[in-house]
């Protein structure tokens, strides 16, 4: 039982260290700096790691760029998953005025934004 025990937290701590050096890379920052600040603190690099991690950057930096509206949309949600609702809110406006096929999901996610602000309170 001491050896199963063992076997669970030794994997749940590496695995963490895993999902960070991951997590790290996508955010384009050092993963060697992350996997060690979690092997020498442990959980504590973890819960600051999540309170502190910086934003995924856009592969695409302006609105003529996008050549498919999937690539928008998907960045659009993205940025709405990280709480900059106004850049989301910008880039669904230009999918519906680009691409109208798209123009009901995109009026249906900003609908969707603007009840989330009115939860927050910032509308």
């Amino acid at each position: 039982m001491r050896y199963l025990t063992f076997f669970l937290f030794a994997s749940a701590y590496f695995y963490c260290i895993y999902w960070i050096v991951l997590d790290a890379r996508r955010r384009n920052t050092s993963a060697l700096f992350v996997g060690l600040a979690f092997g020498w603190l442990g959980p504590l690099a973890l819960i600051g790691w999540l309170a502190l991690r910086p934003p995924i950057e856009p592969v695409i930096k302006t609105l003529d760029d996008y050549t498919d509206p999937a690539d928008a949309l998907e960045t659009a949600v993205r940025l709405d998953s990280q709480g900059d609702w106004d850049a989301s809110i910008e880039l669904y406006r230009y999918v519906a005025e680009r691409w109208p096929d798209q123009m009901p999901y995109a009026f249906a996610c900003i609908r969707e934004i603007h009840a989330k602000q009115g939860h927050a309170g910032l509308n």
